[in-house]
């Protein structure tokens, strides 16, 4: 679903792959 990744705040998302994904490699 690209329409509901496309408006939402890509920093908050960055932030909560983070923080579930605390060593993934970005």
């Amino acid at each position: 679903v690209r329409t509901h990744f496309a408006r939402p705040d890509w920093r908050k998302v960055f932030t909560r792959i983070a923080s579930k994904h605390p060593g993934a490699t970005i």
